[in-house]
């Protein structure tokens, strides 16, 4: 017994090759539009901005030395006290080695990020006590930095007599 062409169920090889054509297409074009870079810049940004805050403390604690962070609209970056036993006059001319690769302590601020919040460029001076100062000596009350992109907000907080980093 023969089976009746017509009865026939399925698709052909052409039909199955047009699909996939067209789902490549749409996905090309469909699928970026739900990822943007800027979120991840954004987010790695504020990633490296904390951490680089809190190694900043961390460092200060440890060596007993005064650490200034600098954030400019461009780059953040970290400078240890070279003249560490006379806190009187501090000189921030050493750059902070980064952990990771022994190059300066320096996180670029990516084009799709602003920052806000604060004025810039902002300096603060992390105290081997624990506290955190600003420019002219005094401890700092809060600071908080909002790192924003076209779909993404987040802030952080300096607290100047804890030196916590939130």
């Amino acid at each position: 017994m023969t089976q009746n062409p017509k009865l026939q169920k399925g698709f052909t090889l052409v039909e199955l090759v047009m699909v996939i054509i067209l789902l490549g297409i749409v996905s090309a074009t469909a699928i970026p539009r739900f990822f943007s870079q800027s979120t991840y810049d954004a987010r790695f940004f504020y990633d490296e901005l904390k951490a680089s805050l809190q190694y900043a403390q961390k460092y200060s604690r440890a060596t007993g030395c005064r650490v200034q962070f600098s954030l400019s609209t461009i780059q953040a970056d970290l400078s240890v006290d070279q003249n560490c036993t006379n806190s009187s006059a501090p000189l921030y001319t050493t750059n902070i080695n980064h952990p990771s690769d022994a190059q300066a302590y320096i996180v670029s601020v990516p084009n799709s990020v602003s920052l806000s919040g604060v004025t810039l460029p902002l300096t603060v001076e992390f105290l081997p006590q624990g506290t955190i100062n600003n420019s002219s000596g005094n401890t700092l009350d809060s600071v908080v930095i909002q790192v924003s992109s076209s779909d993404s907000n987040r802030s952080l907080t300096l607290f100047g007599y804890s030196g916590y980093v939130q």
